[in-house]
């Protein structure tokens, strides 16, 4: 018998519907997850394009390749006005036209060229009034080289220490502004598309500008009314990361979280002893740590928890001892793992006999000893506001519940990559 015949339940990027996630075992409904978000969101479909899936449905999404993983993501906000239609009186231009041709966007869309004209001076593009209400800030766009390649980004603009200059061909930054705290980019879209992205941390106006260097790295010059760059989905969320791309038109949107959880199974949770398994990748982390899984939210009650800390990039698992304190059993990873990278953990709990497998290798273990508190009967993919509230940006592949404790030797198996 395989390792994962031996599950009580398996979830993965699966067949769906609206408010339901099936698992694939228990075959028979009872582990099907429930999917709970108020609001439309996005996704990236396999055709590599961006597209908006209902209320409730759950987000098979391709952004990290061909394989499809389950995003679940927290409450966003998109405070950028005409997210994706430069050409609105909104967007004020500065020696600078929007034009389109062939080229085609991440939604399937013809894309926008923001294109010099043929005054002398700076050629740019600007939104001002983004209602920020918080000093955390985070602006991304996607963007595709045409004839200009270098495109300097700022939050405000009247400053240059939050402002970065970026190259489409080489991606690499430069002139990156002192009050800059996350900046990136994603390259993984298809058609050279470019997601970049810049955060900053003060209280500075609510405007970004994005403005075209030519070749010789000038902000001033000549223009030829030809060269340009194509501009595509952009956001502004209060946020120390960038989340799935928000639509917008004429006022701001906001995404409701993704609440994926199924109650009344206990008998698919060990309960004196089991495993949890989870392959996927934790895309970033605001909060003090990103809380993966978890049982039951409440603390009278023996609960487990896998989370990643913020503060050294650790995975911690967490056995709760009830008794409505927040005593608790720990095991944290060896090492660290950087955000954005795929990861396969096993956790092993059981009475004098913890273990934490992470990609293949032994990370934890411990030998104390616990007596379980009442009945597990829930599981959380990510958090909900009504435990910890940490919930972050996860991307899952699989997640996978034995009710045994799997040996070392099997924890190994399952979690090499």
């Amino acid at each position: 018998m395989s390792l994962l015949e031996q599950a009580s339940l398996i979830v993965t990027p699966n067949a769906y519907k609206e408010s339901i996630l099936y698992s694939v075992v228990p075959s028979d409904g009872s582990g099907d997850m429930d999917v709970v978000r108020a609001t439309t969101a996005t996704r990236v479909n396999s055709d590599g394009l961006i597209e908006i899936v209902g209320l409730n449905i759950p987000r098979i999404d391709y952004t990290n390749g061909s394989c499809p993983s389950i995003l679940v993501e927290p409450q966003r906000t998109n405070l950028l006005t005409y997210s994706e239609q430069f050409d609105n009186a909104s967007w004020a231009k500065t020696g600078t036209t929007i034009t389109t041709d062939s080229t085609v966007d991440l939604e399937g869309n013809l894309a926008q060229k923001l294109t010099v004209n043929t005054s002398s001076g700076e050629h740019l593009i600007l939104k001002a009034g983004i209602s920020f209400t918080s000093n955390t800030r985070m602006v991304s766009i996607f963007l595709k080289k045409a004839e200009i390649d270098v495109v300097e980004i700022a939050i405000n603009y009247s400053s240059s220490t939050s402002n970065l200059r970026f190259n489409l061909t080489t991606k690499i930054f430069s002139f990156v502004g002192t009050d800059l705290v996350n900046i990136g980019y994603d390259d993984n879209y298809q058609n050279d598309w470019i997601r970049v992205w810049i955060g900053t941390n003060n209280s500075n106006g609510g405007i970004i500008r994005l403005r075209l260097i030519n070749s010789l790295g000038q902000t001033s010059y000549l223009g030829n009314g030809v060269n340009g760059l194509y501009i595509g989905q952009s956001q502004a969320e209060e946020s120390s990361n960038a989340t799935s791309y928000i639509p917008t038109v004429a006022s701001a949107v906001t995404r409701n979280a993704d609440v994926i959880s199924k109650t009344g199974i206990s008998g698919l949770i060990g309960q004196t002893e089991g495993t949890m398994f989870f392959d996927g990748i934790v895309n970033n982390i605001q909060n003090a740590y990103s809380n993966i899984l978890n049982t039951n939210k409440n603390l009278s009650l023996s609960t487990i928890q896998l989370s990643k800390l913020k503060s050294n990039n650790k995975f911690r698992f967490e056995q709760f001892l009830g008794n409505g304190t927040t005593s608790s059993m720990i095991l944290n990873s060896t090492n660290a793992f950087a955000n954005g990278t795929r990861t396969k953990i096993a956790i092993r709990y059981k009475s004098g006999s913890f273990a934490m497998y992470i990609n293949g290798n032994l990370e934890a273990t411990s030998s104390s000893s616990f007596t379980n508190i009442g009945t597990k009967t829930e599981l959380f993919l990510n958090d909900a506001v009504t435990f910890f509230n940490y919930q972050e940006s996860v991307s899952f592949n699989s997640v996978v519940l034995f009710t045994s404790g799997l040996t070392n030797e099997q924890l190994a198996q399952l979690t090499t990559i």
